[in-house]
Order: structure tokens, then sequence, then C-alpha cells
């Protein structure tokens, strides 16, 4: 069970809203910087977690008490991008604030990347496909270990 503690300090449930991109602390040690929406308050909290914490780190997910909830609402689709290379850099004040709210606050300077496939955009954050690397990564290195 994935549980992260800091979250632990609200008694609602959270939704993983927006990863607000990677620092270090004054022990050398990276963080990710992770904004969570209260999912009755609607409040938005900024917690510094682990970067090795980043795989599970998925946009949508929820906490309760620290804890990882069970994905139980979307659908799921697959769409494959030929390539990653001819994506258009945009940033974070380019998302229709229809497609995702940031509550009339600032999302701050993020990067995207938008993509066209069969006549659809998808807009995927950079951090995204950072956090597609660390899964990545870790796989490679699970089947190797084996």
């Amino acid at each position: 069970m994935i549980k992260i503690n800091a979250l632990r300090r609200k008694s609602e449930e959270l939704n993983l809203h927006w990863l607000a991109g990677v620092e270090q602390n004054n022990k050398r040690e990276w963080l990710v910087r992770m904004v969570t929406r209260g999912a009755s308050s609607k409040e938005f909290d900024v917690w510094r977690v682990p970067i090795g914490l980043l795989p599970v780190l998925a946009l949508g997910y929820r906490f309760s008490d620290g804890k990882l909830l069970p994905i139980t609402y979307g659908e799921y689709s697959e769409v494959i991008i030929p390539s990653l290379g001819p994506g258009e850099e945009i940033d974070s004040s380019e998302i229709p604030p229809k497609l995702y709210s940031f509550g009339g606050k600032s999302p701050g300077v993020q990067r995207l990347f938008r993509y066209r496939v069969d006549q659809m955009e998808y807009l995927i954050p950079a951090m995204e496909l950072i956090r597609s690397l660390f899964l990545l990564t870790d796989k490679i290195v699970s089947s190797s270990t084996k």
C-alpha cells in the first residue's frame, strides 16, 4: 500500500491536481512539488515529497489519510503518439480553463507538450513524461534483478 505521511495532516480526501516541478532542499535531496485539491473544500495545497514517489504521482489519483485510493472513476483509453519529437512546447497559461481549472489561481509556468493525433489535440505535462521515464527505468531495473 502506498502511503504519503505528509498528506495525513488533511482530514478530507485529496485529489492530485498538478505536479508543479522539482526542487532540492538544503540537504540536497530532490523533492517533487505536488498540488492537491480537497475533495470537499476545493482548497489547493502544495506538498513537497521525495522524488522517488514520482512513479505513483499520476494526476487524478486520490488519497485518504495519506493512503493512495483505488481508481474508481473515469475511463481508460490508449493513444499512440508516433514520435514525441514534433510536439509543440507550450506553457500552462495556454491550458483552456474549461479543460483544467486552477480555481482562479495561477498555474505557474509549467511546460507542456501539444500533440495532434487523428484530429485530436493532446496536452501532456513535461512532468508526466519525466514520470513515465521513472516508471520505465523502474521496470528495467526490476526485470534485470530477476
